[in-house]
């Protein structure tokens, strides 16, 4: 397992987690985004508190930090480097939306 860390836009994070869901090669179904949503709540990135959670063959931990910004920590297996990877890009670089 390798670790990948970035930050995203707060606004992103409900579609970054539907692509890491997909990457991970899973579902991101309402109990597993609602424990995300409720999980992020408690955290604070500059107290090193995170909520981790499995998502298909990924494991996703999550921290917000005041400005808006969430922190995230994927464990992915390898052969999953670079699709973590570009989905972290999108979801700092490009505002998201889902349908």
């Amino acid at each position: 397992m390798k670790a990948h860390t970035a930050w995203i836009h707060g606004a992103n994070f409900l579609p970054c987690l539907d692509l890491f869901a997909r990457v991970g090669e899973t579902v991101l179904d309402d109990g597993v985004r609602g424990a995300f949503e409720g999980g992020l709540k408690d955290t604070d990135h500059d107290a090193g508190v995170w909520y981790d959670l499995p998502l298909g063959v990924l494991t996703v931990g999550v921290a917000k930090e005041e400005s808006g910004k969430v922190f995230l920590r994927v464990n992915a297996p390898h052969g999953f480097a670079r699709a973590v990877e570009a989905v972290t890009f999108a979801c700092a670089s490009y505002r998201l939306e889902t349908h």
